[in-house]
């Protein structure tokens, strides 16, 4: 869902597209860039960790 989001988001506000808005202080690629690592954080423990035993 978080990916999902970020994508809609990120597409939205690419140049030309209806939410690209360069002189605002909230960009669109930014929120994408957050949503994207918040996606990381929640995946990484259903991914597990790896041991070097």
């Amino acid at each position: 869902m978080l990916l999902g989001l970020g994508g809609a988001i990120g597409t939205m506000s690419r140049p030309g597209w209806p939410w690209c808005a360069p002189d605002s202080w909230l960009q669109g690629h930014a929120v994408w860039h957050v949503l994207a690592a918040l996606a990381i954080v929640v995946l990484a423990p259903a991914l597990g960790a790896r041991s070097n035993r």
